[in-house]
């Protein structure tokens, strides 16, 4: 009896104990895990707790200033009013939408997106409704805001232009991203994606053309960050911790606003293009393409009617001609001829060609511009008085292979690389070109044509200028920019392979374009304190006068409809002993480049050099 009590204490032991064990082992694997949460995992479990509590949200910085070279703000930042909806706030978002309505309509494409951003946002997120509110539109919103639930007045930042159309083609403008861009952007390679985090954000712009484009990143800055608590549902308790980010960088322009300012009074009504470069370091200083569009039109929210007039506008104001215009460069281009023949030895300076109004390939008549001829003319009066005679035999002597070879040595036919979209590239034509191009063989008519820069050439206002800069300049390759050059003995120069003896020869009949009687544009000269122009007249048809117009009489430019008269050409330089300035203007339809081309240039140029030296003067004698 007694050893079966002992034998049933021995298994109540061994059952204690086991359980006993069983338990330690169990309390050592919460404590292990405990450890393992609590120490060995303690960060990651906060930072993923802190993502329950916090909600992190990335704020837009304040978009860099542009400057033009005198430090006046061209586009800068000014107060943005917006009207916000909250959809968990308005029991009927169309109801409170009709409400907004009356107090402020809407059209039915911004109806149409503030519900689609209302789907795809979270119901407590911030919608924009409208933005550039002014005082008074706000002040009926919030006298109103009984009848608008969920609506309330946000405050911001928007981009503004002081000068609005006069910098439209150079500074370009800002806009939200559009489902494309966002799209585009995800498709790039690694190298050419955009990955910062601001192009999540729904309000947030980017520079669509121009400047703004050019230097968005600079301009850019880095976004900031805002932290707040929330709840459970992600509805916002209170701010914990704010950084702005760091604001885009300013950026000074080598464009002085006073040219474009002036170029835009020049030019009125016309449409074309004006632009001034600093022959030594390829700074533009005026930048216009007319005519334009309110900048500021178009970030406030530009109507479909407006888009669809500036659109069909026949002068196209959209286009900007400075560098995606492209004309047959008439009798500017005429520079480039001469020096062909002077450096392939064909001419001497006092070589002459006789002009007695028309010469003969085969049967076929070429005319000059003047009907009873110039006479005896060397390069020099060629040049002074635009014969076409002369450079036709100067076509026939070179051949366009010659031609095109000179033209491209100084940046003719080529996209110049200035960051711009829609840069066109021109043509120069060669014969190997005209073969691959249309299966056939280049004509020597073609020759003559081409000799007075019309038939295929096609050149752009911002390569006429560089062009004329490189010829000007001593014969140094430019690079044409836009940002305000401070140390010029960092400007790198490469010299054309081009003889400055022949450069001189060529400026020599440019100054008498000007300055001598029967020059092209005599009635333009002008001499400030000493300091006189050179340049060049061009005029290029757009429609092809037939014989039986040239026997009974031409019709007159002013009895065409617009889109049929002649483009008007023109560039230049000052001073002439010195250059340091180049100018073209190109006027669409203008009908004479002596009449109508250069006198703008003339104006603009003298004015360049007004303001030059009005800023040397001490700030108390200036104007």
């Amino acid at each position: 009896m007694i050893n079966r009590d002992n034998d049933k204490g021995k298994i109540l032991i061994k059952r204690t104990l086991v359980v006993a064990l069983f338990n330690l082992f169990a309390m050592l694997i919460i404590i292990l895990r405990l450890y393992y949460l609590q120490i060995y995992n303690a960060d990651r479990y906060k930072m993923l707790a802190d993502k329950n509590r916090i909600s992190t949200r990335i704020l837009i910085p304040h978009r860099g200033i542009i400057y033009d070279r005198n430090g006046i703000e061209i586009a800068t930042n000014q107060q943005n009013f917006m009207a916000m909806i909250v959809g968990e706030q308005t029991t009927n978002v169309d109801k409170t939408l009709q409400a907004f309505n009356k107090i402020m309509p809407l059209n039915e494409s911004e109806i149409e997106r503030i519900k689609k951003d209302l789907k795809r946002n979270r119901s407590f997120v911030p919608i924009r409704i409208k933005d550039n509110l002014s005082w008074e539109e706000v002040s009926r919103i919030q006298l109103n805001s009984a009848d608008l639930p969920g609506i309330f007045i946000d405050e911001g930042l928007n981009r503004y232009y002081p000068y609005a159309e006069k910098t439209a083609h150079l500074l370009g403008y800002v806009g939200y991203l559009t489902e494309a861009e966002i799209k585009r952007n995800k498709e790039r390679t690694d190298n050419q994606k955009d990955e910062d985090p601001l192009l999540e954000v729904p309000e947030f712009k980017i520079g669509k053309e121009g400047i703004e484009r050019l230097y968005e990143k600079k301009l850019r800055g880095n976004g900031g960050n805002l932290k707040l608590e929330v709840n459970a549902y992600g509805r916002i308790m209170q701010e914990i911790e704010r950084f702005d980010g760091i604001p885009g960088e300013n950026i000074s322009l080598s464009i002085d606003v006073r040219l474009q300012e002036k170029a835009f009074e020049l030019f009125g009504e016309e449409a074309g293009s004006a632009i001034v470069m600093n022959v030594e370091s390829g700074e533009i200083l005026a930048f216009t393409s007319f005519p334009t569009y309110d900048t500021n039109m178009i970030v406030k929210g530009i109507s479909s009617k407006e888009w669809n007039e500036l659109r069909n506008n026949e002068k196209k104001p959209l286009i900007n001609k400075a560098i995606a215009g492209q004309y047959s460069p008439g009798s500017t281009f005429k520079m480039i001829v001469a020096l062909a023949a002077l450096e392939n030895n064909v001419i001497r300076k006092d070589s002459s060609v006789f002009c007695s109004g028309r010469t003969f390939l085969g049967s076929h008549a070429f005319h000059c511009w003047k009907k009873e001829g110039h006479g005896h003319t060397n390069v020099v009066s060629a040049l002074q008085h635009s014969c076409d005679i002369f450079f036709y035999e100067m076509g026939q002597r070179l051949g366009i292979d010659k031609i095109s070879e000179m033209s491209k040595r100084f940046s003719l036919g080529s996209r110049l690389n200035l960051g711009f979209s829609g840069e066109a590239e021109g043509l120069i034509p060669n014969r190997e070109w005209k073969l691959k191009r249309f299966k056939e063989p280049w004509q020597q008519g073609e020759n003559l044509i081409s000799a007075i820069g019309q038939g295929y050439i096609l050149t752009t206002p911002i390569q006429l200028v560089t062009m004329l800069s490189q010829m000007t300049n001593g014969g140094y390759k430019l690079t044409p920019t836009f940002i305000k050059n401070t140390d010029s003995d960092s400007i790198k120069k490469e010299k054309i392979n081009i003889s400055e003896k022949n450069l001189e020869i060529i400026k020599e009949g440019m100054f008498d374009v000007i300055n001598k009687p029967g020059g092209t544009a005599f009635m333009s000269q002008f001499n400030y304190n000493g300091k006189r122009m050179g340049g060049k007249t061009g005029t290029t048809q757009v429609r092809r006068i037939t014989m039986k117009e040239r026997q009974s009489g031409i019709i007159k430019q002013e009895d065409l409809p617009w889109k049929y008269r002649n483009h008007a050409l023109f560039i230049g330089y000052a001073p002439h002993d010195t250059p340091k300035y180049a100018v073209v203007v190109i006027v669409e339809h203008g009908g004479s480049g002596s009449a109508k081309a250069a006198p703008i240039a003339s104006k603009l140029l003298k004015e360049t050099l007004r303001l030059e030296d009005l800023d040397k003067q001490p700030i108390e004698n200036k104007e």
